[in-house]
């Protein structure tokens, strides 16, 4: 969806992205390689990170949860945040022509 690779400022994109930023934990962040939010080119083409009595790292915590009541896994869990992290870190992938031609 170009919802994803590209947002109005000063609009959002996916909650789940800035939710993972915020909310995950140390061992989270280092096994995911996660930066903060204002690092990732889908993320910083707005400057709202953050909404008025929205807070991602609840959020992050209430999804788990929600995946948790659902019947998920942790590891199920885990998988759907890699893929989340993954789409953040494609997005700063910059792609140049090869000049030797």
């Amino acid at each position: 969806r170009s919802r994803v690779v590209f947002v109005n400022d000063p609009e959002r994109t996916f909650h789940s992205f800035y939710q993972l930023c915020y909310g995950a934990d140390d061992e989270e962040r280092e096994a995911l390689k996660l930066k903060p939010a204002q690092e990732y080119k889908y993320l910083a083409q707005s400057t709202c990170f953050e909404i008025e009595d929205m807070d991602n790292k609840e959020g992050y915590r209430r999804t788990k949860e929600a995946m948790s009541i659902v019947g998920m896994t942790e590891d199920d869990q885990k998988c759907v945040f890699r893929v989340v992290a993954i789409v953040l870190h494609l997005g700063n992938v910059v792609f140049v022509p090869d000049t030797e031609d």
